[in-house]
């Protein structure tokens, strides 16, 4: 069993190891949304270059070495319970409907309002922290995954969900 945080510090190191982690566990599983997805402007959005998952991987890597961590595979429950949800969804690889795209949307949101609360959280814990080099790079991924979530809500609203009411 590991050791509990002792301090903001420590917090923020074992946020940001899980957070590496999990990325690149959610940039395979965009890539398999991206595949599944029917609707053209979903397939295109849940591309992980659409979404700028790379650069978040990257800006992660370079947190960790100036903080001399060591990237590790394990993430936090709440993004394993999101993985294995996205798993589900991606079951039946051939299927595509726009009903699954609905489901595909669904899991894409709950996993990039996670990436928001979580990067919101290490931006103003690296702040408190005078660590400003990591706040802004954290900074920048947190306005990707705003700005992803976003676009997921138009794509709901205006081409999504009207497709949906339309085929049934």
């Amino acid at each position: 069993m590991k050791t509990p945080p002792n301090n903001l510090s420590e917090v923020l190191n074992e946020m940001l190891l899980t957070c590496h982690a999990s990325e690149k566990k959610y940039t395979k599983l965009f890539e398999q949304f991206s595949e599944l997805a029917l609707t053209e402007e979903l397939r295109a959005c849940l591309s992980p270059a659409r979404n700028e998952l790379d650069q978040q991987i990257e800006r992660l890597a370079l947190i960790l070495k100036s903080l001399k961590l060591r990237p590790h595979r394990i993430s936090s429950a709440t993004d394993e319970a999101l993985l294995e949800l996205g798993k589900e969804v991606c079951g039946y690889m051939k299927q595509q409907s726009v009903h699954k795209d609905a489901q595909i949307l669904h899991v894409a949101k709950l996993i990039t309002y996670q990436k928001i609360a979580l990067y919101g959280s290490i931006e103003l814990m690296a702040r408190s922290l005078k660590m400003d080099e990591t706040a802004v790079l954290i900074a920048q991924s947190l306005e990707e995954s705003r700005n992803a979530g976003a676009y997921f809500s138009q794509i709901e609203q205006n081409i999504l969900y009207p497709a949906v009411v339309k085929s049934d």
